[in-house]
């Protein structure tokens, strides 16, 4: 911006007129204060020099004092002499001090000072002597020359009053001459200032009268051109897309522009004001906080809805900000209206959706191309346990287990082309670490332009669905397994009478040994389990209507007779510890097969070499509190590892593969619980590996 130039020679001599008495005003000033500061300095140096000269004149009385009391006591010896002089003595120490302090400051003074010292030591050191010896005056004289010691302190003090006498004559004068060039100073200084504030004063308004005429011609200017950008104002307010419209300083309506004369169909000249166009559901509020505006100059900012010429509502978003003059005082208010009709409605939608997805049992969330997350809603926080808090800017990655860490790049690849995943079934990890089945549904998230800034996901849990169709698919294997084990024991269950009573003919002939006869009977008796076995699948055969008292260790140790020798073959140590002969009420067969099964399993899992500990002892269930019969079956093996361990109950499931059928452990299972005992599992796979299974049976 260009600035005129004469108000840039107004500048200049403005500054001129104001610097240059500025200048000479602190040049001045500063001589005046040094002025000020020397006589100051000369008036404490005549106070110091009078100080100097009494402090001297006191110590000479205290040290003639002194001198006479001492002379006094060696004459007469009257001991109130001797007191005189000691207090005389201590007073001219203090008046020495003193004048020493007050001549700290002064090198020639503190000679003095110092001298004389020395003398009245000197002189001490003699009066000391003379009162020990008590000797006559003229003795003292002769021997000790005191009067020409204290002759040399009254000349020292002498010379040192005359040295400040002359030092004060000259501070003094310097005071004399300091007063007088400092008057004259202050004098020049006053009549300075007058004469520059004189010429400001007339410089001033003569630059007054200048600008006023000035002035007078720009405000012939100015209204041509206010003229002109009112015309402009209208124009701009009848092309912009909002409704325009001005008020009075205290709120009386003056224009409107076209768009709001038409969305109103009023006519031109129509002063109605807005306000009677606002709903009345807003009104109250909106009138207040005009009325507020009014009273406090401050801008208005309200959202309303206003009543059309059909009698339709809008919403609109409503701005009113103060004109103001260039002493800051409101000449008039300028206001639009703004439509925001589809805004509102779109936010509504958005809000509707919202409660939606926040409402949703499914977890609904979204998140950036690179996989962080945008947002969770509170069906994710059921899901996975994290919080919206815990989860917002984390990676999605987080929530995949890793063997399908590889799933979520693919799947953000996918989402980069464009496409979308549709029920797609996978496992995800829960904030404790506990996997939960998922169907997955993910969809790009577009902007407005088209192009994908993110995507959003529905997960659904169908861990019970999955779980559910997985039972209904043991259970169809399970009816299939039962109807081809009851042909099975159909067919087989003659063969095993046949093999029943060749054993029994074997078993008496009298030609065998002992142990041949053991042999044979415990092979009839694995031939009875395999017969009843054969007799329960069928469903045809019961072993007894209730229980019998069944020794548990008796048991134990003739199935580890039994499997004692396929233990050996293969290395492997049984230990049994028998603590009690107790009994517990129980079906012997369906007993028998669960120790069987735990005891073959043992013999499995431990390499060659491994150690089997089979332990029955007293016990008690923890958690009812009673008591029965625990039997422990421990191994050494490599262990079940911690993915294996919730499975080992499930039918059919093996760890052994073809070997193994998978049904063992789950029908031990079914037993001990029929007999209201409870089986357990201990597995570690670390340095101390092994495997523990504990049985426990109660009593009757």
């Amino acid at each position: 911006m260009t600035v005129p130039p004469e108000r840039e020679r107004f500048r200049r001599a403005l500054l001129l007129t104001g610097g240059l008495p500025l200048l000479l005003i602190t040049i001045a000033s500063a001589t005046l204060v040094w002025a000020i500061r020397s006589l100051i300095n000369a008036d404490q140096a005549v106070q110091h020099t009078g100080q100097v000269i009494a402090q001297s004149f006191a110590l000479q009385n205290l040290i003639f004092d002194m001198n006479a009391d001492l002379r006094g006591y060696v004459n007469t010896a009257d001991p109130s002499f001797l007191d005189r002089y000691r207090l005389s003595s201590a007073n001219s120490d203090s008046a020495l001090a003193q004048l020493a302090f007050l001549a700290r400051q002064q090198d020639e003074e503190s000679q003095h000072v110092a001298r004389v010292r020395s003398l009245i030591e000197e002189w001490r050191s003699l009066a000391g002597q003379a009162i020990r010896n008590r000797v006559s005056r003229s003795n003292m004289i002769g021997g000790f020359s005191d009067d020409a010691v204290m002759h040399d302190i009254r000349e020292e003090l002498s010379r040192l009053v005359s040295a400040e006498r002359q030092r004060r004559t000259s501070y003094v004068e310097s005071s004399r001459e300091a007063r007088r060039f400092t008057s004259r100073l202050g004098f020049f200084l006053a009549l300075s200032v007058a004469l520059i504030i004189a010429a400001f004063g007339g410089y001033q308004l003569l630059a007054l009268s200048r600008v006023y005429k000035g002035a007078l011609s720009r405000a012939d200017v100015l209204s041509r051109e206010l003229t002109e950008r009112e015309a402009h104002f209208r124009i701009l307010a009848e092309a912009i897309p909002q409704m325009v419209w001005t008020t009075s300083a205290d709120g009386k309506p003056e224009y409107f522009n076209q768009r709001w004369l038409d969305y109103v169909g009023a006519l031109r000249q129509s002063r109605e004001p807005w306000l009677e166009r606002v709903n009345g559901d807003e009104s109250s509020a909106v009138s207040a906080s005009w009325r507020a505006s009014l009273a406090s100059g401050k801008a208005l900012t309200v959202e309303l809805r206003l009543r059309g010429v059909a009698g339709s509502y809008r919403w609109y978003l409503g701005r009113a900000l103060p004109l103001r003059d260039e002493r800051g005082i409101i000449v008039r208010w300028l206001g639009t209206f703004t439509d925001i009709d589809d805004q509102k409605r779109a936010e509504e939608a958005l809000t509707r959706l919202a409660a939606i997805v926040e409402t949703s049992e499914d977890a609904i969330y979204s998140k950036d191309l690179q996989g962080h997350v945008r947002s969770w809603n509170r069906g994710a926080e059921k899901m996975y346990g994290y919080t919206a808090a815990e989860m917002i800017g984390q990676h999605v990655s987080i929530l995949s287990p890793s063997e399908r860490k590889r799933e979520i790049d693919d799947t953000l690849e996918i989402l980069r082309r464009g496409e979308s995943i549709d029920h797609f079934e996978t496992v995800r990890l829960r904030k404790d670490g506990a996997p939960v089945e998922v169907s997955v549904s993910i969809s790009p998230i577009r902007s407005s332009s088209g192009v994908i800034t993110g995507a959003s996901t529905i997960a659904r849990d169908v861990s019970e669905r999955n779980r559910a169709a997985e039972a209904l698919r043991k259970t169809e294997k399970l009816a299939a397994t039962g109807r081809l084990a009851g042909t099975m024991a159909h067919e087989i269950n003659n063969p095993l009478e046949a093999v029943t009573s060749l054993l029994f003919l074997i078993d008496k002939n009298s030609s065998l040994d002992e142990k041949a006869h053991e042999y044979t009977r415990m092979a009839i008796s694995e031939v009875d389990r395999i017969g009843y076995i054969a007799r329960q699948a069928l469903g045809f055969y019961r072993e007894a209507a209730a229980p019998v008292d069944v020794k548990i260790g008796d048991l134990v140790q003739s199935i580890v007779r039994l499997y004692a020798a396929a233990a050996q073959n293969k290395g492997v140590h049984i230990e049994t510890q028998l603590e009690t002969q107790a009994t517990v009420p129980a079906f012997p067969g369906e007993m028998r097969q669960v120790f069987s099964n735990l005891i073959v399993n043992a013999v499995d899992a431990v390499p060659r070499g491994g150690m089997i500990k089979i332990r029955v002892k007293h016990g008690r269930d923890w958690k009812s509190r009673i008591m029965g019969i625990r039997v422990f079956v421990s191994d050494n093996g490599p262990g079940i590892p911690g993915a294996t361990r919730p499975h080992i109950f499930e039918p059919f499931f093996t760890t052994k593969g073809e070997r193994g059928t998978g049904v063992g452990l789950w029908v031990s299972q079914g037993v001990i619980e029929k007999h209201h005992g409870s089986i357990r599992m201990k597995s570690c796979t670390s340095k101390s590996h092994g495997t523990t299974f504990s049985v426990f049976l109660p009593y009757a």
